[in-house]
């Protein structure tokens, strides 16, 4: 390997470590990375000339002598746009290099591309012109529903593929980083969990999907739509799924989109009396939240709801492990918040597989799914170095 090429990778190391935990020294830096004191301290030295790192607060320590000065990124050295599409909004949110929201707009999502480019781009410049010519931009991080390439979207928004990267690009004059929502929020739990290997799971309004890690790096398959725990089929005799073309597939027929269908077809005080409490008896007021609160006090219809579509889920669950083998399994999404719901999933994972499974199962409930995208800028444009 060159000397260049080791170089970039252990000052990108230290650029990631210190993503992960602010305020190291060099010392506790070498010793994470196992190099030389010599070697971190002329590389953070370079990383300090370059202003992605600077010097912060003494670190405090037990032992007589100098205080070691610990080291942070320069939060200040460029900002990301992160964009959220769904096919119901978008939220755009402006932010530091720590992570810390400067400016958050959100502008509906239209399926007619032409009209939502239209007005995403003008909204975008609106907001760039707004920064003093001081704060410099490195570039957009798009996190988006469906199948995409990191260029075009397939599936999932609009009708037909639409090149959203050079779309972008070309009008702003800005890198883009692009990625699904589920594996945008995936690369966010690495960070957060560091973690390498584990298959994740996104159950959530915008539709159910997997993704992969493996040696902290996300598998994207040949069409880049590996994993897609979403649409596994899990009863063939149900219709045509209007994204995947399968029949029957878990997102369409027990997506979150198709659990709010399958109340408000019935929605009356009859039928669902402890639920039509906590909306006020206003339809409009259906969320997840009052759906998990009313299951938790009791609803019988909504419980009979929940089992059903922990059976669905689980089956999913343990065919998509058998074949990606993961010790770690990461379940994201608000459906998760309910403990009823957790516990109807465990008793159809043990009633369909007598090997444990549960074990290996992690709600990650702390996420900003906003900040996904966010994820995927800053590590393409600022942790990853230049060639």
């Amino acid at each position: 390997m060159q000397l260049s090429t080791i170089r970039k990778n252990n000052k990108e190391a230290i650029l990631d470590l210190l993503f992960r935990t602010p305020n190291l020294s060099k010392k506790k830096i070498a010793k994470d990375l196992n190099l030389s004191p010599s070697v971190i301290s002329k590389l953070c030295n370079e990383l300090i000339q370059e202003e992605k790192i600077r010097e912060s607060n003494q670190i405090e320590s037990k032992r007589a002598g100098r205080k070691e000065i610990g080291l942070v990124l320069n939060e200040s050295y460029g900002y990301v746009i992160g964009l959220t599409i769904n096919h119901f909004q978008t939220t755009i949110i402006l932010t530091d290099l720590n992570r810390n929201p400067v400016e958050k707009l959100v502008i509906p999502t239209s399926d007619n591309s032409q009209t939502y480019f239209e007005l995403l781009i003008k909204t975008l410049r609106e907001l760039i012109s707004h920064l003093q010519m001081s704060q410099r931009i490195l570039g957009i991080g798009i996190s988006i529903k469906g199948r995409t390439d990191g260029i075009y979207s397939y599936s999932g928004i609009w009708s037909h593929p639409q090149d959203v990267k050079h779309t972008l690009e070309n009008q702003l004059n800005l890198p883009v980083i692009m990625d699904n929502g589920v594996r945008a929020t995936a690369l966010q739990a690495q960070f957060e969990k560091d973690l390498s290997n584990f298959a994740f799971i996104k159950y959530v309004n915008a539709g159910i999907g997997g993704a992969l890690i493996e040696n902290g790096i996300i598998k994207l398959g040949e069409s880049h739509s590996i994993a897609e725990f979403g649409h596994m089929i899990v009863d063939p005799t149900r219709e045509y799924c209007p994204i995947c073309k399968r029949r029957g597939c878990l997102e369409s027929i027990a997506s979150i989109e198709e659990l709010y269908r399958e109340i408000r077809k019935e929605l009356t005080p009859e039928r669902f009396p402890i639920l039509w409490n906590h909306i006020k008896e206003n339809p409009d007021n259906l969320s997840m939240t009052q759906i998990n609160l009313s299951v938790a006090e009791g609803s019988i219809e909504l419980n009979r709801i929940f089992q059903k579509y922990a059976h669905y889920f689980a089956l999913n669950l343990i065919n998509f492990n058998t074949i990606v083998d993961r010790k770690h399994i990461l379940l994201a999404g608000e459906i998760f918040h309910s403990k009823q719901f957790q516990i109807y999933l465990q008793g159809e994972l043990a009633s369909l597989q007598l090997v444990p499974l549960w074990e290996q199962i992690e709600f990650y409930h702390s996420y900003d799914e906003n900040l996904s995208a966010v994820f995927l800028a800053i590590n393409q444009l600022f942790l990853t170095l230049p060639v």
